[in-house]
């Protein structure tokens, strides 16, 4: 008898051996599955938790600089000593650490208003002048002046070296000027294809506050206790030199009144040495998530209130 023969006894042995082992494999397949969904899931419950109790810490970061505004009253803001340092806290209760949040509230009228340039559907000429200055100070293109005209004019007739809408939908991926008034200084990087190194070089000295917002009522002011040597120039005319010379001083001792610089009458329609915008970066942090979030507050009201005029989150997880 040949012992060796592969015999029908031993091929279906061989075959449930071999089931038996595909089905431990996918039985141990479907197990680490199920345990990695689950881990997923748990993670992803986690995190949604801990944003929403970030997101309430940043609620609350906002509710203190509200808060601050609204205790210090008119004088907040005035002066550069007044926003120099940043609100910040660890947020608690009792003895249970949630996580920690830090806010940062500075000004935001330190800066020219680029939506100074258009008011009532008209081109203002003096604002028109002070940025192509500030332009030529920064030795940036003074083409971008007739740019942001466009961008925020209502007519679809070019401004001098301006575009409208043939530049830009022949772009890729193509979209029109807003013919609207700028609501954040970051749409200036989709004006005339603005690039990341000149809207860096820029953003020291711009700022974007629709009428309406922070008593601006045609033309915001510009602070000039936090305003740049560039801006101080172009604002006022004066010479940069002196305008560097003039912020050294400031740095020691701020103005408080417009009446101590010696400024013409027509130049004090565009200063100030107050100012109603303000700008709060918050950061907070629970677990392994962190939030971030972007106010702008507005103390101009006539109701007496702060009012939020824009609120911004970004995310890191």
């Amino acid at each position: 008898m040949n012992t060796g023969r592969n015999t029908p006894l031993k091929r279906q042995r061989g075959v449930a051996l071999v089931t038996a082992i595909l089905m431990v494999a996918i039985a141990t397949t479907l197990a680490a599955k199920i345990a990695w969904d689950s881990q997923i899931s748990m993670r992803r419950t986690e995190s949604t938790l801990n944003l929403e109790q970030a997101k309430q810490l940043a609620y609350g970061a906002e509710a203190v600089a509200t808060s601050v505004l609204l205790d210090q009253g008119e004088e907040f803001g005035n002066f550069a000593q007044d926003i120099q340092e940043p609100l910040a806290y660890e947020a608690k209760i009792d003895d249970l650490s949630l996580g920690f949040v830090q806010g940062r509230l500075l000004d935001t009228q330190g800066r020219l208003n680029v939506n100074n340039l258009v008011a009532g559907g008209l081109v203002q000429v003096t604002v028109k002048d002070q940025l192509r200055a500030l332009f030529a100070y920064l030795q940036v293109d003074s083409a971008l002046v007739d740019l942001l005209i466009d961008w925020i004019d209502s007519d679809s007739v070019p401004s001098g070296s301006g575009a409208e809408d043939g530049m830009y939908t022949a772009l890729d991926p193509p979209y029109r000027p807003a013919n609207n008034y700028l609501l954040d200084i970051s749409e200036l990087r989709s004006i005339g294809g603005l690039d990341r190194e000149t809207y860096a070089l820029l953003l020291p000295h711009l700022t974007a506050i629709p009428p309406g917002w922070c008593g601006n009522s045609g033309t915001a002011k510009v602070n000039l206790n936090f305003a740049t040597p560039e801006v101080i120039a172009a604002v006022t005319g004066i010479d940069p030199g002196l305008a560097a010379e003039m912020a050294l001083r400031r740095d020691e001792t701020p103005w408080e009144t417009l009446e101590e610089l010696g400024l013409p009458a027509e130049v004090q329609n565009y200063i100030s040495v107050r100012t109603e915008c303000f700008a709060l970066s918050v950061t907070a942090n629970v677990g392994r998530s962190t939030l971030t979030m972007y106010s702008l507050l507005d103390r101009a009201s006539i109701t007496g209130q702060i009012v939020t005029r824009v609120r911004a989150f970004g995310l890191e997880n």
